[in-house]
């Protein structure tokens, strides 16, 4: 059945539903909702109702209720037949909220995204639990607000409405730790994938000069940076790399033999150079180590994957094809030369909400081409901030005053499995030095930990996964200092929640748990329910819609019948034959509710006054004056 859009007014009330659109293109990301196109007819009456101003609802594939704003109608009336309507995400309206200069200090989840929220329409939705954190706005708009919380705990956002009576009735903004799951699917041309494009952007750095903080002159200005010029690396130590004295670059040989640039002179590669800044680093060995790290995320090229896929959704029988937004999975076409084959998860999708069966997957690295603008934005925030003590040495202690040191790995880690959670410990130190624990988690055994599979961080030696049962996760774990240093990551562990056969399972927990009850005096459409709770007649009774026979079914009795019990009248008579057959037998006759006869009577009536009791106890009556 086609999707259906709920066209809104400006102030939340619903003017209609329609299905009527020709499609209707819906665009999001991991991080972020994008963009509606619909396509509409224009000589339909509810085309009059796609205006400016305006609102679009619909229910994605995961079931929460979007919302869009109308802000770009093109509804030439010449000889153009369908109007085209661009719509964008309701939740870009908190760039027009502001959190004024605001600190939450060791806040959950919850709590943050309600300072973020605080003077807009939008409320706290569902949060995970992340742990703890701590932050600073200062007069920044709510969107951004949002990101920055997203970057603290490493969860993502969904946006949502409710709708009641006609009317929106909520905005939410849920805090998840991923949209999606691992799900180990193969994606394969022929199979899943209609088209495939890989784009590979290939600007490498094969080595990087570090600049840290500015050293202060004897008349307290500033001049040239901190550099590890003075700092020696040698492989023959257990140094990464080799790096000499008086050399203020350190760069990845393999990296400049593979990707670097021919000098035809020398007849060799040479290094492609860039510059790494730490504005706050004062160290110059952990500057190096720094700019080493740094090394080894410039020196790979980046890559996309777009597929136009089959999302097998709504296709009976394919349940365990479907994909959704976040989802991982590894495509591969052997067509390619070389191969693609990557193990990669899906982070911008677009599907037409009215046939959802095909769409637009991107698989890859988010591609951020503004690291710079993103530098400036750095030390704007930093003079916004730090105004009255800018590298002054009075001032608040920070945690930029402890030094950046490489925290320890997590020791003692640990997963310990329970009936639907996993409790996860590691020995938790102290130290005002480690800001927060960080743990990944992951179904797949030697999982990549990543910002993806990131479930926690919090200051804390123990994180309480949920979990279904029968499930088994792979953990590590490790230490994040006050600089966002973070250490190595600890050894995979693994646990598996409680294993439930599918017996117990049946004997435990009766079927109909799993559907809502309709409660009436009326049936339901078996459509929407599968139990009913019929409230015509006392006492009320369970019934069940059954497929076969087409009816309802009582999951009680209701007739005495239905258990094998017989009325009144049917139980005297057959009272009354038994007493007549034993006249006969005895040779006698029934005088005043005692048997005459030559045998012995007191043995003969103290029988039959077992037999009437027992027959009276069978049928719940109580036997009177011989009746």
């Amino acid at each position: 059945m086609k999707e259906k859009l709920f066209i809104l007014d400006s102030e939340d009330n619903l003017l209609t539903v329609t299905t009527k659109y020709i499609r209707a293109d819906f665009e999001e990301t991991v991080e972020k909702p994008v963009s509606l196109t619909i396509e509409f007819p224009m000589n339909d009456d509810d085309a009059e109702l796609l205006v400016g101003g305006n609102q679009v609802a619909f229910h994605d594939l995961k079931g929460d209720f979007r919302l869009f704003d109308i802000r770009e109608v093109d509804d030439d009336d010449g000889d153009a037949t369908e109007k085209i309507v661009e719509c964008l995400p309701a939740i870009n309206e908190l760039q027009d909220v502001i959190i004024e200069e605001k600190r939450p200090q060791d806040k959950n989840g919850e709590e943050m995204l309600g300072v973020v929220l605080e003077n807009s329409r939008w409320k706290v939705g569902k949060v995970e639990d992340f742990g703890t954190a701590s932050t600073s706005f200062y007069f920044d708009n709510a969107l951004d607000g949002l990101k920055e919380v997203t970057d603290l705990f490493g969860g993502e956002i969904v946006d949502r409405i409710e709708i009641d009576k006609n009317k929106i009735v909520g905005r939410y903004i849920d805090l998840i730790h991923r949209k999606g799951r691992d799900t180990g699917k193969r994606f394969e041309m022929g199979k899943d994938i209609k088209n495939i494009v890989r784009t590979v952007l290939y600007y490498p750095k094969t080595a990087l000069y570090g600049k840290g903080s500015s050293l202060e002159t004897e008349g307290g200005g500033h001049s040239r940076k901190i550099t590890f010029r003075d700092v020696e690396w040698s492989k023959a130590n257990g140094d990464p790399t080799d790096k000499p004295k008086g050399q203020e670059w350190v760069g990845d040989d393999e990296a400049r033999e593979e990707r670097g640039i021919f000098n035809p002179e020398t007849n060799r590669m040479e290094h492609r150079f860039d510059v790494f800044e730490d504005n706050d680093e004062k160290d110059p060995e952990a500057l190096l180590h720094k700019t080493w790290n740094a090394v080894q995320e410039t020196k790979k090229p980046q890559v996309q994957y777009e597929m136009d896929i089959i999302t097998y959704y709504d296709i009976a029988g394919y349940e365990h094809e479907q994909v959704f937004l976040g989802d991982s999975g590894i495509a591969r076409d052997k067509n390619v030369k070389p191969m693609i084959i990557i193990d990669a998860r899906i982070v911008k999708w677009k599907y037409d909400i009215g046939n959802p069966k095909d769409g637009q997957l991107t698989m890859g690295n988010i591609l951020d081409l503004s690291d710079r603008d993103s530098d400036i934005d750095w030390v704007v925030d930093k003079v916004k901030d730090e105004s009255g003590n800018w590298d002054a040495g009075g001032g608040p202690i920070t945690d930029e005053d402890f030094p950046d040191v490489k925290p320890d790995v997590p020791q003692n880690v640990q997963a310990e499995g329970l009936f639907r959670n996993i409790v996860v410990k590691w020995d938790f130190e102290s130290t005002y030095a480690i800001a927060n624990y960080e743990v990944f988690a992951s179904q797949q055994k030697g999982f990549r930990p990543d910002g993806t599979t990131r479930v926690f961080r919090g200051k804390t030696g123990r994180y309480n996964h949920e979990a279904d049962t029968d499930e088994k996760w792979y953990f590590r774990v490790r230490a994040v200092n006050t600089h966002g240093t973070p250490s190595d990551f600890s050894d995979e562990v693994s646990a598996s929640t409680v294993q439930l056969e599918l017996p117990d399972l049946e004997h435990i927990i009766p079927d109909f748990i799993e559907y809502s009850i309709y409660e009436g005096d009326d049936e339901p459409s078996p459509d929407d329910y599968k139990y009913w709770l019929d409230t015509s007649d006392q006492p009320y009774v369970l019934k069940r819609w059954d497929e076969e026979t087409e009816k309802w079914i009582p999951l009680s009795p209701i007739h005495a019948d239905d258990i094998g019990a017989v009325d009144v009248e049917e139980y005297q008579q057959k009272v009354d034959d038994i007493l007549s057959d034993l006249e006969d037998k005895a040779d006698a006759e029934w005088v005043d509710g005692e048997l005459k006869s030559k045998a012995d009577q007191e043995e003969l009536n103290s029988t039959i006054i077992d037999i009437k009791e027992d027959i009276a106890d069978k049928a719940d009556l109580v036997y009177v004056d011989g009746q």
